[in-house]
């Protein structure tokens, strides 16, 4: 059956699309939108902290924290390999204003950084519980396509991995940039009881492009 828009979902770093496979099913009994699903998981690779155990991570973390010393090299090259996805995706026949770049954690990282740097527009952009690499240069780098695209940015209000100050300060940068970017912190007791789904169903819970809205957060009416 022809699916009205897709969502590429990017796994985050050392978890497997596997931990998401009931995220189609649930917005759809949550009344969202129907949709073709690409989960992609992130390659599996060394990193700085634990050279001896391998995890899946889109990019290496070097640095003290998240942004003392950043894998730019690995960033744009797991940039090229979404785009190319994209690009295949659209290539058998989903345009591109129906699809949605969407990640948990480093995957969200991925799509902010990724999708704001397309020259050609996508339907949206959601990172929930990520944060913009190397977000100094995003003034001088974003693209055409993604001052286009609209953006969601979901957090948890105490995030031990990406902070919120971290966060926002990626909020700023793309907003500065001038994109259109929405934002909207959960309580974190969402993000550890049996509920921490519900900020992806509320983040993805929106019709496909020809609806009221692109991305829809809880609380207000779009984004």
């Amino acid at each position: 059956l022809f699916a009205p828009c897709t969502v590429v979902w990017l796994g985050g770093m050392g978890v497997d699309i596997h931990d998401f496979s009931d995220l189609p099913s649930e917005i759809e009994q949550l009344g969202g939108p129907a949709a073709r699903y690409v989960m992609v998981n992130a390659p599996e690779m060394q990193l700085s902290m634990d050279p001896a155990n391998p995890l899946r991570a889109w990019y290496d973390l070097p640095g003290r924290n998240l942004i003392d010393y950043e894998d730019e090299e690995g960033i744009r090259m797991s940039a090229r390999r979404i785009s190319r996805l994209i690009d295949s995706i659209t290539a058998r026949g989903m345009p591109r204003q129906r699809i949605f770049l969407a990640g948990f954690s480093q995957g969200g990282s991925m799509a902010l950084f990724t999708g704001l740097r397309e020259e050609l527009s996508i339907a949206g952009i959601i990172s929930l519980s990520g944060y913009l690499p190397l977000a100094g240069r995003i003034a001088d780098e974003i693209r055409p396509g993604g001052l286009a695209t609209p953006v969601f940015m979901g957090n948890s209000d105490f995030d031990e991995i990406v902070p919120i100050p971290v966060a926002q300060q990626s909020l700023q940068a793309i907003s500065h940039a001038g994109a259109a970017v929405s934002w909207r912190d959960y309580p974190t007791e969402l993000f550890r009881s049996e509920r921490r789904s519900a900020p992806r169903h509320r983040a993805l819970h929106a019709p496909c492009p020809g609806g009221k809205a692109l991305i829809r957060a809880p609380g207000s009416d779009s984004a």
